[in-house]
């Protein structure tokens, strides 16, 4: 397996957490599943999947990639217009990319365009690389066939430099869908506007992708936390996590962000005073640590002794240790002892088989507030619940008993326009995932098969 560096996020001046994110593996897996639904000649799944692909795109270098692949797949569905788009939006992101020249060529040879074909096709053979004869052979006999014909135009030639680069998105697959309103929320300085922006200027340079756009409101939900603005560090983070896959069938599989994500959104609620909110997410955040670590113990290639491996793990452990001393720090400040000092007993146990060496880097100042609980603890026998909310009760007996799931899945989201927006997108994204990933096989086979390839990269 491949794996993630935890990041180090401050919340104030003493204390931090630790957020894993993955910078590019949705966008390589649904790439993945595009090419083997290629593969299938179902180029209609496969033109789902690159486009959701492109939605994630972690950098311009593998959209140009990713563009360039999709113009094949329109080429097969002979929409040669489309085909041509994306083929040359690819070589304005690579201008070495001889297969986008070449998809190009063809798209504009099928369009009638015979004179701008023949110039692609010779774009291209500059930049095949030496040892490729195929395609150099293919190449130049793509260039005889059409260097003798007379242009005979399907369409308007300015149709070939006035569109919009978006607009060989399929509708409910595409980047306007997933990414356009919350790039407008952060070019308007977070105010609601519903008209689209025209023009194709700012599509590359100003958009911003989905990995773009959980790296930037993750940051922005770190300083809203440190500067005290506290609903803010919720929408933010509602916003990244709308693009986690949470079915039930997917439940928690390999989501190195998820555990970080969702102490910070506790905390949040903590400050918020929703400490029912506050104890599910912490609750469902030491699950996914539980789940991850063994996972990781099952499937990492290099074995305990990996230094990769070990940072990995120690990242979750830190985050499982510390979800315990925060369910714990609740239980005590909403005045459920008896489960708070079973929640004492089962913390300490963790910690002496997580942290044998004292080998979690930086968990020392969590292990002193904790220290300073159990001191406020001492003595006291008997409940005093201060709330009569029935998820804290369920929750705190919950884990009293060592089970740190309440099956309530995780926080809820607001009815702020925020909330709304981070729900809704949410729920487009559930939609189309598990139309391009209907069971959880299909998802961990893609994913394999992935992670499979980049370590052969590597061993190159």
């Amino acid at each position: 397996m491949l794996l993630a560096t935890p990041k180090k996020i401050q919340i104030d001046n003493n204390h931090h957490i630790f957020i894993t994110p993955e910078e590019g593996k949705y966008a390589r897996v649904f790439a993945a599943r595009g090419k083997f639904f290629f593969r299938k000649q179902d180029y209609v799944g496969a033109l789902n999947a690159y486009s959701i692909a492109i939605t994630h795109s972690p950098n311009l270098e593998y959209l140009s990639q990713l563009l360039s692949n999709r113009a094949l797949v329109y080429l097969k569905l002979n929409n040669h217009f489309f085909a041509y788009i994306d083929a040359n939006e690819s070589t304005k992101l690579d201008n070495s990319g001889f297969k986008a020249y070449f998809r190009s060529g063809k798209a504009l040879e099928a369009l009638g365009f015979f004179s701008k074909a023949k110039e692609c096709y010779e774009k291209s053979v500059k930049y095949i690389p030496r040892e490729d004869k195929n395609s150099q052979k293919e190449v130049e006999k793509a260039v005889e066939a059409v260097k003798n014909k007379k242009d005979a135009p399907q369409i308007s030639v300015d149709r070939l430099s006035n569109y919009h680069p978006f607009e060989s998105d399929p509708k409910e697959y595409g980047r306007e869908r997933f990414t356009g309103e919350l790039n407008r929320l952060i070019w308007n300085n977070e105010e609601f506007q519903s008209a689209k922006l025209e023009g194709p200027s700012y599509a590359y340079n100003n958009w911003k992708s989905i990995d773009k756009l959980q790296d930037f409101f993750l940051e922005k939900a770190a300083d809203a936390y440190r500067n005290k603005e506290f609903k803010k560090v919720i929408h933010y983070l509602n916003f990244v996590r709308a693009f986690l896959k949470n079915n039930q069938m997917f439940y928690c599989l390999d989501d190195w962000i998820v555990p970080g994500i969702l102490v910070l959104f506790g905390l949040a609620w903590t400050h918020l005073e929703a400490d029912h909110e506050a104890c599910v997410a912490f609750g469902e955040a030491e699950v996914k640590c539980n789940m991850f670590l063994e996972y990781l113990k099952q499937s990492c290639c290099s074995g305990p002794d990996c230094p990769r491996y070990k940072i990995e793990r120690n990242g979750l452990a830190f985050t499982k240790i510390l979800s315990g001393i925060l369910i714990f720090e609740l239980a005590i400040k909403n005045g459920y002892y008896k489960s708070a000092l079973k929640i004492m007993h089962n913390l300490d146990k963790r910690i002496r088989e997580e942290n044998k060496e004292g080998e979690i880097a930086e968990i020392e100042i969590w292990l002193e507030k904790y220290k300073q609980l159990k001191e406020k603890l001492r003595g006291k026998k008997k409940d005093e619940a201060k709330s009569n909310n029935p998820i804290l009760s369920w929750c705190f007996n919950y884990y009293g008993n060592g089970q740190y799931t309440t099956g309530l899945g995780g926080p809820s989201y607001d009815n702020s326009r925020f909330g709304k927006l981070g729900k809704s997108l949410n729920d487009a994204y559930q939609t189309v995932f598990i139309e391009i990933f209907p069971t959880r096989d299909d998802w961990e086979s893609t994913r394999y098969a992935w992670q499979m390839e980049e370590m052969e990269k590597l061993k190159r």
